[in-house]
């Protein structure tokens, strides 16, 4: 399992084709949800045969290692940056998706040197202001700074071993599978994820890049379906307004998970192919 210490902390990175760097930035917050994920299987997909995908996990998610230390956007762009400088890349093609795509954008504003183009998938400049999930986590985070870490985890510890995202999901193995390694989880392994994904809301929380936009020189494109219930619609005008010459790919009635539509798949394939 190949991983590198990155400002400190040990990240789990694959590399996929050979090709023109590109840099896949997940989304997510990290925690329990990413333990047992594909992050990034859709966007490998999508650009097999035409590029070297970096497909990394974020501190707090996934494979990477969980820590109890605060952050904010900055440091996961810096996390970023190291990462390819552990692998002797100058300047890479960023691709960002969902909470990924925030990243991503601070990555393009601190390091315009390093991005040869950007993609931003199905996110927006301001995703804890402008979405239905974000104003419930920032009000986790401000629990967890006045409750304690592990006052708010034992709070909410019967709810992260049986969320609501997978209660609602129809009867099968996906389901019971989830639910399995949950509950194949101690108390202080369930802590340590729930203490990582409530970092990773609060290094979200206040960012908002709507007035630093026009900052982004980079060629780059935007796609995002017009059906997403996740990440409204609205934040991809937002960014096509604010970027000077995006290029901007809707996605028919296409919803959240947007890489795993093929039209999707397509246009961010076509577009990493003109801009390499």
């Amino acid at each position: 399992m190949p991983t590198a210490t990155v400002n400190g902390v040990p990240t789990y990175y694959e590399t996929h084709g050979d090709g023109p760097p590109v840099l896949f930035i997940h989304g997510g917050f990290g925690g329990s949800p990413t333990a047992d994920a594909e992050i990034g299987a859709d966007a490998i997909k999508a650009l097999d045969g035409v590029a070297k995908v970096i497909n990394y996990h974020r501190r707090n998610a996934g494979e990477s290692a969980y820590t109890d230390d605060h952050y904010a956007l900055p440091d996961l762009a810096a996390d970023a940056r190291a990462l390819l400088d552990s692998l002797g890349i100058d300047r890479s093609v960023v691709i960002g998706s969902s909470m990924g795509g925030m990243v991503a954008l601070q990555y393009a504003l601190d390091y315009p040197d390093s991005v040869s183009a950007l993609a931003l998938v199905q996110t927006g400049p301001a995703l804890m202001a402008s979405t239905g999930f974000g104003p419930p986590m920032a009000r986790v985070v401000e629990r967890a700074a006045a409750e304690g870490d592990r006052g708010i985890f034992e709070s909410r510890k019967d709810k992260l071993r049986s969320p609501r995202d997978v209660l609602a999901m129809a009867n099968g193995p996906a389901r019971d599978e989830r639910l399995q390694g949950l509950a194949r989880l101690t108390d202080d392994e369930l802590y340590v994820m729930s203490t990582g994904a409530i970092r990773n809301y609060e290094a979200f929380v206040g960012y908002d890049y709507t007035d630093r936009l026009g900052d982004i020189k980079t060629p780059t494109i935007i796609v995002h379906g017009d059906a997403d219930p996740v990440v409204p619609f609205e934040n991809a005008g937002i960014l096509n307004t604010g970027i000077p010459r995006a290029k901007f790919q809707v996605i028919a009635d296409a919803t959240h998970g947007l890489l795993g539509f093929e039209d999707a798949a397509t246009a961010l394939r076509d577009w990493v192919m003109d801009v390499t």
